[in-house]
């Protein structure tokens, strides 16, 4: 389960509400968490063994797999397609449709696309499969439309992530007098160093090498020799770091905080996080990278600076440290653009609306 899985449970189960019936092929390789949430609000599912495309050394094993799997998986989803008869089908995967996207010509195909399009040798081989199996593409943002377009899908609509909105913040949103409690930063989501984690930290160190008293919070699963070395980073500069590791209900993590930190080194497609941070009225700190930039506006809901900064990173901390009300200000500003432009309900309407404009077309 990451952002992609989240918001397409979010997706079916907005559409089951809307009073449509959904059914859904799920990838044979799954631990069986998403299934089991599918499971919970009552959804049909078929499995096909349909895996991942890739011609990297290191994953080349995946490829094997699925060229292995592909005949039964192509079966599986062919019967599917024939008991069901859907009106509209709703897609995820590019690697899926890459492999059973001829099973699907004579059906309006909404690709729902939550990554920045790749340009590596297998994506570049599966790109006109694709692209003949698709009526239609939503970018989840408009960095994403850009993309998309940029590789000639020609039918683009951005339809923002989604959340439900809180009836009201839970950010910590206090308002102390400057210097009388430190300021709680956090950092959500996958540890790694496409997330930017090391400038976070250095960030913190060069506020505390400036006096200001400042705790960092990680939250998301952090394993292995870059969780380690992140660790002994914190140690040596003196930074004060709360881990958290993987929380899976957001009320457990944004009462934590005063900031939202996101610092990503690559360019993010949506940015999943900020849009949480601003419902729960905090405001954020984000690198320029991708759709970060359309979620947080900088010097309104929060600040944008430079990626792989961390000079640029701890000045942006050291004006809202120094300024709750301006603080206050960024959350009630950025919670007011986040119920408006990324509610759960406005991103299944868009999507619906999506669908029966692919069905219409496809006519």
């Amino acid at each position: 389960m990451s952002g992609l899985e989240v918001m397409a449970l979010s997706v079916i189960g907005g559409l089951v509400e809307r009073g449509h019936s959904v059914q859904v092929v799920v990838n044979g390789w799954t631990d069986g968490d998403f299934p089991s949430r599918l499971d919970a609000i009552g959804v049909p599912h078929t499995v096909a063994y349909l895996g991942k495309l890739s011609l990297r050394p290191e994953y080349v094993g995946w490829t094997i797999d699925a060229l292995r799997h592909l005949p039964g998986g192509r079966g599986a989803f062919r019967k599917h397609v024939r008991t069901f008869c859907p009106d509209a089908v709703l897609a995820y995967n590019t690697d899926t449709l890459a492999l059973v996207g001829d099973l699907l010509r004579a059906l309006p195909v909404v690709h729902h696309v939550h990554e920045v399009p790749g340009v590596g040798r297998a994506q570049a081989l599966a790109l006109p499969l694709v692209r003949r199996a698709v009526t239609i593409c939503i970018a989840v943002s408009e960095h994403v439309e850009r993309a998309l377009k940029g590789l000639r899908f020609a039918d683009v609509a951005t339809v923002y992530n989604g959340l439900d909105v809180p009836k009201r913040p839970l950010g910590a949103a206090a308002l102390p007098e400057p210097g009388s409690r430190p300021l709680h930063t956090g950092i959500v989501g996958q540890v790694g160093k496409w997330k930017g984690h090391e400038d976070y930290v250095d960030a913190l160190g060069i506020l505390g090498g400036r006096g200001y008293s400042v705790v960092g919070h990680v939250f998301g699963r952090g394993e292995g020799a870059f969780a380690r070395s992140l660790r002994a980073r914190a140690g040596r500069l003196g930074v004060a770091l709360e881990w958290h590791g993987f929380v899976p209900d957001q009320d457990d993590i944004y009462p934590h905080i005063d900031v939202l930190v996101a610092p990503s080194r690559i360019e993010e497609a949506f940015g999943l996080v900020a849009a949480e941070a601003g419902l729960h009225g905090l405001p954020a700190v984000v690198s320029a990278r991708g759709g970060l930039q359309e979620i947080v506006i900088d010097g309104d809901s929060g600040l944008v600076v430079e990626a792989e900064r961390p000079e640029s990173l701890a000045n942006a901390l050291a004006v809202l440290a120094a300024d709750p009300e301006l603080r206050s200000r960024m959350g009630r500003a950025g919670r007011a653009r986040a119920a408006r432009l990324f509610s759960r309900e406005k991103m299944v309407g868009g999507v619906e609306a999506v669908l029966v404009h692919a069905q219409a077309k496809t006519k």
